[in-house]
C-alpha cells in the first residue's frame, strides 16, 4: 500500500469516527429547542397574547375581532398531548440511548394527568379559601401549589405558640385540604426571622418548632400522618432583606419573612 493510500485510509477513518459527534449535537440541540418551546407554552401571558391577537387582527383586517374565553384558550392549546407524544416518539427514534418510545409516552402521559389533577385541585382549593385573606396560594414549577401562611397570624413573636386567630386559620385550612387527602401530600416548610441578634441556630430551632406545630395541628385535624413532611429552613430564604444598608432592622420585612408554606403535590 502506497504512502498516499495509507494516508487517506487514515483520514478517512478519523473522519468516521468524529461523525457521532455531530449526531449527538444535533439531537441534544432538537430536544433543548423542543424544550425550550414546552417551557414556552406553559407560561403563556394571557392578556399579552390577547393584546398582540388584537393588534393583528386590526393590522390585517382593519378592525378588532373580540374573541371569547374558550376560543382564546382552545388558540393557546393547539399543540395537543398526541402531538408532544408524536414528537418525542421522533426524537427517541433517532437517539442511541435504547430509551424504548412506550417509556417515553407512558411518562408523557403521567405527567400531562397529574398536571391536570393539581390544578383542578388547586383551583377548588382557591374556591374553598374564597374570604381567607390570609393564606397566598402560589404556583409551583414543578407539579402542584403552594399555600403560605404568615407567621404572624399563626405564631405569638419569636415563638412556636399560636394564636388564637391562627389556630381558627389553620383548622378551616386543614378541613379544606382533608377533602383532596386520597390524592396530595404535604411538605410543611418553617421560614423564621428573629429580631434579636443573628443566631443561625436559634432560628433554625424556631423554625422546625413551627413547622412541626402546624404538622400536629394538621394530624390532630384528621390529616393522616404519613401524607406529611416536615423542614426547616431557619432565615436562610428571606423574601425580603431584614436589614437595611444602615444595619437597620426593617420591622414589615421581618413580619413577612416569618412564615410557613406548604408545599402540595401529587400523592404517589
Amino acid at each position: 500500500m502506497s504512502k498516499k493510500s495509507r494516508f487517506q485510509k487514515g483520514a478517512d477513518i478519523q473522519q468516521g469516527e468524529s461523525q457521532w459527534i455531530y449526531s449527538y449535537a444535533d439531537m441534544m440541540s432538537l430536544l433543548f429547542c423542543f424544550f425550550v418551546i414546552l417551557h414556552s407554552f406553559n407560561h403563556v401571558d394571557d392578556n399579552r397574547m390577547e393584546d398582540i391577537t388584537k393588534q393583528l387582527s386590526e393590522a390585517f383586517k382593519g378592525e378588532t375581532q373580540q374573541q371569547s374565553k374558550k376560543d382564546f384558550d382552545e388558540q393557546k392549546e393547539r399543540i395537543s398531548e398526541d402531538e408532544l407524544v408524536e414528537t418525542f416518539k421522533m426524537l427517541v427514534s433517532q437517539s442511541k440511548f435504547g430509551i424504548s418510545q412506550k417509556e417515553v409516552v407512558r411518562a408523557i402521559k403521567n405527567r400531562a394527568k397529574d398536571k391536570a389533577v393539581m390544578d383542578e385541585t388547586k383551583e377548588k382549593i382557591q374556591e374553598e379559601l374564597q374570604g381567607n385573606n390570609y393564606i397566598e396560594v402560589g404556583q409551583l414549577q414543578d407539579i402542584g401549589f403552594d399555600l403560605a401562611l404568615p407567621g404572624d397570624i399563626l405564631f405569638k413573636a419569636d415563638s412556636f405558640q399560636l394564636t388564637q386567630r391562627g389556630t381558627q386559620v389553620l383548622n378551616d385550612l386543614v378541613a379544606t385540604l382533608n377533602t383532596f387527602s386520597d390524592i396530595i401530600q404535604i411538605e410543611v416548610i418553617g421560614h423564621s426571622s428573629s429580631s434579636h441578634k443573628k443566631d443561625e441556630f436559634k432560628e433554625l430551632t424556631l423554625s422546625a418548632q413551627r413547622a412541626a406545630k402546624v404538622s400536629q395541628i394538621m394530624i390532630e385535624s384528621g390529616m393522616p400522618k404519613e401524607l406529611i413532611t416536615v423542614r426547616a429552613k431557619g432565615d436562610a430564604e428571606p423574601l425580603f432583606p431584614n436589614r437595611n444598608d444602615d444595619g437597620k432592622l426593617i420591622w414589615a420585612n421581618l413580619v413577612k419573612n416569618n412564615r410557613v408554606h406548604l408545599v402540595v403535590k401529587r400523592k404517589p
